[in-house]
């Protein structure tokens, strides 16, 4: 016993001593890395280590974490002898029983509220009761005293009846707040309720020498992503376009970005690296290849906010009743008048209505914009024993709401690599956990545009701006929405496809007010006549077009002669001003360039011969 006792001390003093090696450190999200689809965030921390192992824990972090991306790096001579993680789950029955402890308090301050309104009836029956028996002594009268006696008594017992009524009501509005606060709560501790566990990752590290060490831990989450958008600006034909490049970042990975350093980056970190094998082609007869989905241009999608009332069987409102959004946890309750309004997310088209004491009560069909939704609850038998929390972790479908721009002038370094591009902001962004997409600035450019005026008369009176832009694979552009504005004027989005392989890039950008357009027929020069058993019909159309502009506009005109498809109609073209034709369409098309202020005029003019006893409308 002698030996086996300093034997187990020591073993004791050894598991004491590990034990004490543990640190929990305090770190701080410092630089996200945010991909397409996942982003990759990077924690920093200061750990004191002593000579020999040390094992320090960060904790709290989301569990959606990629266990195969955990990687961390330490300053000074220090080396990492292993990363391991553990889930860790919130502590299920002290949740239960908060939860049922605000469910019975819920349940006796709507018993109050009840008893009240039992008492205001009482009163308000019995002041009904003196105001319908007013007359006193019948039809021989009282005397002055008794008069007096007995006006006094009516008079003191209905302002003491008023003042009962006042109190009572005071009473009941208390607690009709206190019954919205509980309510409240509940709904709150049920949210946390369903919130998803948290990670402790450990880290085992041996330092030569005790030390401060800058510990960096990276990881990568999934929920998380960028698209781009554009803001193209354009004043006037004779400056560059102006290309404001932009991001739009959401992220729901459990944890709110605070003022990080971002860089957005064109790589996807799921995207598989392995290089495809051919497989051996065999050929066959009824072979097809199969239309692939085309993915959608990213693209914003607001929610649709919904309202409405929740009242019992009697149709008194019911305060604190919750309101949930099915398959998560996005929720409300109603106010003091039994209302409530509910931001319904993109894809979701199911509530859930529940108070404790009443049937749960589902409504499948939320208005597609949003709307009103009116609820009437059903008490039920349930006890308050039987009453559970339920529900599910958010939806991650994603939402987009405006947000205001940030400011213009953003420093940003562009690093492009050999599978990516990557953005580096240097001003730090607050990008929430809660799914929504916030507008980032990247980068603005100048870019040099050739710009031209398409023009169809015979179709519309406006002249359409066109953008070409040369040499736009250097500005690193990904294909998403662009606002359009010209001359100070929104003129609606379009989309920017970066997938095609031309050189230019062309932008259509609106119309043009202020080039005046004008197609009509010339009356006297177009005729008809009859020769033999033939008709011939003669038009003449001519295009006046005015540039009201300060600076001269370069102009594309398109017209057309029509094309017989029978032998027995002939078609003569007899004027087309110079402009050029295309045989096989006959589309004519003029191009030049109209000085400011000035006027042209385009002519088109051609035959048609056709047998008179046929019926021909020639336009």
């Amino acid at each position: 016993m002698k030996t086996i006792l300093p034997f187990s001390t020591l073993l004791l003093w050894c598991a004491f001593a590990n034990a004490q090696s543990i640190q929990s450190l305090s770190s701080t999200i410092e630089h996200v890395t945010v991909y397409r689809k996942g982003a990759q965030v990077t924690r920093v921390a200061t750990a004191a280590l002593s000579a020999g192992e040390t094992t320090v824990q960060f904790k709290g972090l989301p569990h959606q974490l990629w266990e195969n991306s955990l990687s961390l790096r330490a300053s000074g001579e220090v080396t990492v002898l292993s990363l391991s993680q553990t889930t860790d789950y919130l502590e299920e029955e002290a949740l239960d029983s908060l939860s049922k402890a605000l469910s019975e308090q819920q349940l006796a301050i709507r018993d109050s509220i009840a008893l009240l309104k039992r008492h205001t009836d009482v009163y308000q029956n019995e002041r009904a009761m003196m105001l319908a028996n007013q007359s006193i002594g019948g039809q021989e009268g009282v005397q002055a005293e008794e008069l007096e006696q007995m006006a006094t008594l009516f008079r003191q017992r209905l302002l003491d009846i008023e003042n009962q009524l006042r109190q009572i009501s005071l009473r009941e509005r208390q607690l009709q707040e206190k019954l919205l606060r509980v309510s409240k709560a509940l709904l709150e501790l049920n949210v946390k309720a369903e919130a998803p566990p948290t990670v402790t990752v450990k880290v085992k590290l041996r330092a030569e020498a005790a030390l401060q060490s800058q510990l960096e831990l990276q990881y990568v989450v999934p929920e998380a992503g960028w698209g781009p958008f554009y803001n193209l600006r354009i004043e006037d034909t004779q400056r560059p376009l102006s290309l404001a490049y932009k991001a739009k970042v959401y992220q729901d990975t459990e944890e709110d970005w605070e003022a990080v350093r971002l860089t957005l980056s064109t790589g996807n970190p799921y995207t598989s690296n392995v290089k495809p094998e051919l497989n051996t082609y065999f050929l066959t007869f009824d072979n097809y290849y199969a239309k692939r989905p085309q993915p959608a241009p990213y693209s914003s999608s607001g929610q649709r906010v919904v309202t409405g009332t929740v009242v019992d069987e009697s149709g008194e409102p019911l305060i604190g009743a919750n309101v949930l959004v099915k398959g998560t946890s996005q929720g409300t309750v109603t106010d003091l008048d039994g209302k409530f309004s509910l931001a319904v997310p993109a894809g979701s088209d199911a509530l859930i209505f529940s108070y404790v004491g009443y049937a749960n009560k589902e409504v499948q069909q939320v208005p597609g914009r949003g709307g009103r939704i009116d609820v009437q609850l059903q008490a039920s038998g349930m006890l308050l024993d039987e009453v559970t929390v339920t529900g599910s972790r958010r939806s991650k479908a994603r939402q987009e709401r405006s947000v205001p721009a940030q400011p213009q002038t953003i420093p940003l370094a562009v690093d492009k690599q050999y599978t990516s591009t990557a953005f580096e902001i240097e001003i730090p962004y607050t990008i929430p956990a809660d799914n929504q997409p916030y507008d980032v600035h990247m980068v603005s450019h100048q870019v040099p545009a050739d710009y031209h005026y398409a023009v169809v008369p015979k179709l519309s009176d406006q002249a359409y701006l066109t953008a070409a832009i040369t040499n736009w694979s250097q500005y690193s552009l990904l294909s998403g929405d662009a606002n359009l504005f010209f001359k100070g004027t929104y003129q609606g989005k379009t989309y920017l496809d970066m997938e095609a392989f031309e050189d230019t890039l062309s932008v259509s950008v609106g119309r043009d007010e202020d080039i005046i357009v004008k197609r009509e027929r010339v009356r006297d020069k177009s005729s008809t006549s009859f020769l033999g058993s033939n008709k011939t019909v003669e038009r003449t159309w001519k295009t006046t077009l005015r540039n009201t502009n300060d600076y001269p506009v370069d102009l594309i005109v398109e017209d057309q002669y029509p094309i017989s498809k029978e032998d027995d109609i002939k078609i003569v073209q007899l004027e087309h001003d110079g402009g050029k034709l295309d045989e096989a369409t006959g589309k004519v098309t003029w191009s030049f360039t109209l000085p400011a202020g000035q006027t042209a005029e385009r002519v088109l003019k051609y035959a048609v011969r056709y047998p008179k006893k046929r019926r021909l409308l020639v336009d």
